[in-house]
């Protein structure tokens, strides 16, 4: 009973040891549960705040990263906006500047456009002003200069084409020109004593008058001249008459001269001068003064006429007998002469046979109209009608040349040929 108790109590004492130690493993292990628990926590704490801190690294660095990203991407964006900005700064100072660039460009250009514009407005405006003060004409636009020539003023239609438009052309001062220097008689030839005329006209022939400006006057000079002035051209049915009673077709007026040298003269001007020294162009013209003549007598009239007794009776057209005494005792005879025309031709080429052969050509072709009309008064080819006249308000015998239109026609022609020889010889 005794070791009953005894091994109950060993084992009683076996089991409370054994709780005991179970009780002490199990408070050991709780306490290592709760350590690991603990260190799990600790561990996990650290984890997590490993893990935190690594997070938070991580978010940190995250953060930062972000906040550097940010920071980054802000200065990145920064740096790029700063980029963008300082580009855009720096654009926005070259865009300012390429703004304000083209804003120059463009004021410049709208200034330029203005200035040229103001320039041209002021071109304008003096180009206005000048027109209105040029009379409609601008100075710059319509004042075109024409160089004419005695040749080319031959040509009413012609002349008409330029009426009122500046012109130029050369020549001499007639000595006939007024003394008080009004105006001036010029000519292609020097030397003249007095303009030339159409045969049995007062129509000038190869003569221009030229009108100084209002108040001036012109002064002489034995030189030739090239004269710059306006062109008037007169209507065909109404030609200009000067003071003397000249009449022609145009003028040149508000005009000036200036003196020529002798670099200003053609090649040819040595030969020229010679012919017009000679004299041969008065006779030329007095050779054409006698084939009108005898081409037309029958036109010609003594106004009035003092008879025997004393008294002044009214004029009168030439009768048939009146022509034949003036070519065989009057101022006609010396065309009547047998040699006349080759006395005059000789003259011509003793100065230069081959630039004058065209003058030559002329003076033959005049010879023999005259030869014709000479023949005609001779052999009676005309006829007479006794009639009243209006021209001296009485009845007389007016004649009339057989074929007398053909004779006027063809010394027309002749002497055109002669004007167009003439007007021919430039400065």
């Amino acid at each position: 009973m005794k070791n009953l108790r005894f091994f109950a109590s060993i084992l009683i004492l076996c089991v409370s040891l054994a709780l005991l130690l179970v009780s002490c493993d199990t408070n050991e292990r709780k306490k290592r549960s709760n350590k690991d628990d603990e260190d799990e926590n600790i561990t996990q704490t650290t984890l997590n705040s490993e893990s935190d801190t690594a997070q938070s690294t991580i978010d940190s660095d995250s953060e930062s990263d972000t906040a550097q990203s940010t920071i980054d991407g802000d200065s990145e964006s920064d740096t790029t906006q700063s980029t963008i900005d300082s580009d855009s700064e720096s654009d926005t100072p070259q865009s300012t500047i390429d703004s304000d660039s083209e804003s120059d460009t463009t004021q410049s250009t709208i200034d330029g456009d203005r200035e040229s514009d103001t320039t041209q407005s002021t071109i304008d405006s003096d180009s206005e002003s000048d027109t209105a003060q040029n009379g409609g004409k601008n100075p710059d636009i319509d004042e075109k200069i024409t160089s004419i020539s005695f040749k080319s003023s031959l040509s009413y239609d012609y002349l008409q084409s330029l009426n009122g438009n500046s012109v130029t052309i050369n020549g001499y001062i007639a000595t006939s020109s007024p003394v008080n220097g009004s105006f001036i008689f010029l000519m292609n030839l020097p030397y003249q004593s007095c303009p030339f005329c159409v045969p049995n006209t007062t129509e000038l022939s190869n003569t221009i008058e030229v009108y100084p400006k209002s108040g001036e006057k012109f002064s002489y000079t034995a030189s030739a001249v090239k004269v710059k002035g306006t062109l008037e051209v007169a209507p065909k049915d109404k030609p200009f008459t000067d003071p003397y009673g000249y009449t022609f077709s145009f003028k040149i007026v508000d005009a000036e001269y200036e003196v020529l040298t002798s670099e200003d003269m053609g090649a040819d001007f040595g030969v020229w001068e010679r012919f017009s020294q000679s004299g041969i162009i008065n006779e030329l013209f007095s050779m054409y003064d006698y084939v009108d003549f005898v081409c037309k007598w029958n036109e010609y009239f003594v106004n009035t006429y003092t008879g025997s007794d004393g008294v002044v009776h009214t004029g009168y057209y030439l009768y048939a007998s009146d022509a034949k005494k003036i070519l065989e005792e009057g101022n006609k005879k010396y065309g009547t002469d047998p040699e006349y025309f080759s006395n005059l031709v000789k003259k011509i080429e003793v100065i230069d046979p081959v630039a004058f052969k065209d003058l030559v050509a002329n003076v033959r072709q005049a010879e023999a109209l005259a030869k014709k009309a000479y023949n005609k008064l001779y052999n009676g080819e005309y006829t007479s009608e006794y009639k009243y006249v209006d021209k001296f308000g009485t009845n007389d015998y007016i004649y009339s040349i057989i074929g007398g239109d053909e004779l006027k026609s063809e010394l027309n022609s002749v002497y055109s040929g002669f004007e167009v020889w003439l007007a021919g010889w430039e400065l």
